[in-house]
């Protein structure tokens, strides 16, 4: 059975009078073994579960790239918290520390 794709290919190709590249000749895999875990398709289009794997693996990329670019607005703003509240300083001053226990 032929997926739609192949099916606009191949109609494509016999209208135009063209012949298809090798790769639209090869079937496509039921399954496939990723690092997480195995998806499966039907008829060149994935199931309901890869589908639903896909986005929760999207979902998980997103948030740890928001982590990882957030991280030092977060740092910063607890830097400029400290700054005034622990530290006493105003707007504008700058602060300097001669060495760690200082800091402390």
């Amino acid at each position: 059975m032929l997926g739609r794709k192949m099916h606009i290919a191949l109609s494509a190709a016999l209208l135009v009078g063209v012949s298809l590249p090798v790769s639209y000749a090869r079937e496509t895999p039921d399954t496939l073994e990723t690092r997480i875990g195995t998806l499966h398709f039907e008829s060149g289009y994935p199931s309901r579960e890869t589908v639903d794997k896909l986005y929760d693996e999207m979902d998980f990329q997103r948030a740890s790239q928001a982590y990882i670019w957030g991280l030092p607005a977060v740092g910063l703003d607890e830097w400029r918290r400290a700054h005034y509240n622990v530290f006493g300083g105003k707007n504008g001053e700058m602060l300097t520390y001669f060495d760690f226990a200082e800091k402390l």
